[in-house]
């Protein structure tokens, strides 16, 4: 068997996977499959599905950097964060969502500064999303209108539901 040495080129051309995420029913898994192009030297980040016991993977979001995907309780819905890439780098990460089945992401939130996390409330009628900009917004999952925003002495970085 020919081997290769490794070097800088092949560690690039290998995808990393991670963030898994089962969906409530079991049967598939979301994840964040990335990559880094080794002569741009930029990162692509997307979420892709594939069945609990193996098979295909199918891609979910195009990407730039598309991170933390979590399912809605009843399975019905993926809400993930998504950076744009503009001119200047990527922008601050929004908090968009993507019917369970795949189809077109949704940008739920439009903040001066990045989501860091986001929880679904048990039921799923109400989604937190909390902002490295001290805030927490309460979504309400019918109408996706924020119902409130609450103000904290120090920047979001983690939510519990």
């Amino acid at each position: 068997m020919a081997t290769k040495p490794i070097d800088s080129k092949i560690i690039f051309e290998m995808p990393a996977v991670a963030a898994p995420a089962i969906r409530p029913d079991g049967a598939t898994i979301a994840y964040v499959r990335s990559q880094v192009d080794g002569n741009s030297m930029e990162g692509d980040a997307k979420i892709e599905l594939v069945r609990f016991g193996g098979g295909e993977p199918r891609t979910l979001t195009a990407g730039p950097a598309d991170s933390y995907p979590r399912w809605s309780p009843d399975g019905s819905t993926l809400a993930f964060l998504r950076s744009e890439r503009t001119n200047k780098g990527l922008d601050p990460a929004q908090l968009c969502l993507l019917p369970g089945d795949g189809g077109e992401a949704r940008r739920v939130t439009d903040l001066p500064s990045a989501v860091v996390d986001f929880a679904w409330t048990p039921d799923g009628r109400k989604l937190l999303s909390g902002s490295n900009d001290t805030t927490v917004e309460i979504w309400d999952t019918t109408s996706w209108v924020c119902e409130r925003t609450l103000q904290c002495d120090r920047p979001v970085w983690s939510l519990l539901v």
